[in-house]
């Protein structure tokens, strides 16, 4: 549960960034897939995966964000029944921000548990968990 907590801290304090930023009209749904594709392109199947989600509540958010001109779709070479998802110009604009709240989340987060505790806690999260 204390892990849950964490991320729910990050998640919230991202989507507060969000709603004070030129990004005030994502979702936190919207706001999770900039985290997993870490700028490479990916299936929508692939996103569905790491998420936990259904093919079509991807599909649904994907498109939303390709209306905004935050991601666009494309065929994939290996597989041509396959969508990749590519981060449009303003979309890698939007991931160097989310990058940047999260950097401002670590350090309010070593502010309040320290600097050294922070590293731990890194450290630890960082492991292989299989």
């Amino acid at each position: 549960m204390l892990l849950y907590l964490g991320f729910k801290w990050v998640e919230n304090y991202l989507l507060r960034a969000a709603k004070g930023s030129e990004y005030n009209y994502l979702t936190l749904s919207q706001i999770r897939i900039f985290a997993f594709m870490r700028d490479c392109d990916t299936t929508l199947s692939d996103l569905a995966k790491q998420l936990n989600i259904s093919r079509q509540a991807i599909q649904k958010t994907i498109a939303t964000l390709v209306d905004k001109g935050l991601l666009e779709l494309a065929e994939s070479p290996d597989n041509r029944s396959a969508k990749l998802v590519k981060l449009t110009e303003r979309g890698r604009g939007m991931q160097t921000w989310s990058r940047e709240v999260i950097d401002r989340a670590e350090t309010d987060l070593a502010e309040k548990i320290g600097v050294k505790k922070l590293r731990q806690l890194k450290e630890i999260l960082g492991k292989d968990w299989d």
